[in-house]
């Protein structure tokens, strides 16, 4: 899980977008293909990185919907 203090230094270092693989919006999915994430773990993920002002790109299989 990634800390806000790293996406800080990511912001200050001239980073200006990351890429998250989400691989599906259902928890039970990411249960049976062992992921070892929750939906609420993505969202706080999410969250963290807009609020430091970096874009977020996805590369998901399924269609995981957000709004921040």
């Amino acid at each position: 899980m990634i800390k806000r203090e790293l996406l800080e230094r990511l912001k200050q270092s001239g980073s200006i977008e990351i890429k998250y693989g989400v691989k599906s919006e259902s928890q039970y999915i990411l249960n049976s293909i062992d992921k070892g994430i929750t939906i609420e773990q993505i969202k706080n993920v999410f969250y963290l990185t807009s609020s430091v002002g970096i874009k977020i790109l996805k590369n998901n299989i399924g269609n995981f919907i957000y709004r921040y």
